[in-house]
Parts: structure tokens; C-alpha cells; sequence
């Protein structure tokens, strides 16, 4: 599994990055693996920080599904799922529907999972709204 972080600065004047790889490997196996990755972000000393913007990891994703359908064979399918747990702030709503709307062609399941007691009206627009247009 590829396990990727948003919306973080690494240090207190660093830019926030939109998208970075969690552990030290591009890729782990299994839920352990999942842990172990983000555990290791957790304790690097980062920042939680926005502005929030799904578009990066969208795209990387994205990019993954479509590698994964050219290499489809009948014997080797390929499918991607991409988990974002977020605290459901967004900053870039319009091109995330849009980028959601464009990628529906690749093989590619994205949902969104609230975490915290922000509002989360805006996730549940975009999702309706994702939806919608299927």
C-alpha cells in the first residue's frame, strides 16, 4: 500500500505540504505496514496545518489507478482506493469535484472519512454532489 500525508509543515517555517510520503518506503504491506508508516509521521515532530487541499493526493492517486489499468491483464486486475481521513475543513472544493468528476474513468474509489467534531457540510456537498453526477 502507498500511504501518503496532507496538510502539514515539517517544521515552523516550512511550507505546508500538500502531499508526502508516510515511513520510509513508497510501499508497505498490510495494516501493520499502514501503522507503522503514519506512526513514524507522528513522531517526526510535524505540524498539522492548512490550508487543506485535496488536490495533490487526488492526483497522485489518480496517477496510481491509471498505471494500474494500463497494466490490467484478465488474469491481473488492479483497483485503487484512496482513504482521506480529514478534519473536513477544505480549501479547494470547486477543483476537488472537478478533479473527482475528471477521474471517474480510472479505476479509483475515494472516501472520505470525518474525523473530530468540525463541520463537515461541505465533505458531505461534495460527496453528494460527486455522486450525483456518476
Amino acid at each position: 500500500f502507498s500511504v501518503w500525508g496532507f496538510g502539514a509543515k515539517f517544521g515552523p517555517d516550512e511550507a505546508v505540504r500538500h502531499l508526502f510520503q508516510c515511513g520510509d518506503e513508497p510501499l508497505v504491506q498490510g495494516v501493520e505496514g499502514i501503522l507503522q508508516a503514519y506512526r513514524s509521521v507522528l513522531y517526526s515532530g510535524f505540524y498539522m496545518s492548512g490550508p487543506t487541499v485535496f488536490l495533490n493526493v487526488l492526483q497522485a492517486a489518480a496517477v496510481q489507478a491509471k498505471k494500474q489499468k494500463d497494466q490490467m491483464t484478465r488474469s491481473k486486475l488492479g483497483y485503487t482506493v484512496l482513504l482521506v481521513c480529514t478534519d473536513g475543513i477544505m480549501d479547494d472544493f470547486d477543483e476537488t469535484l472537478r478533479k473527482i468528476q475528471v477521474y471517474r474513468s480510472v479505476p479509483l474509489s475515494i472516501i472520505f472519512v470525518g474525523v473530530g467534531r468540525n463541520d463537515f457540510s461541505d465533505l458531505k456537498k461534495l460527496c453528494q454532489l460527486s455522486s450525483e453526477n456518476t
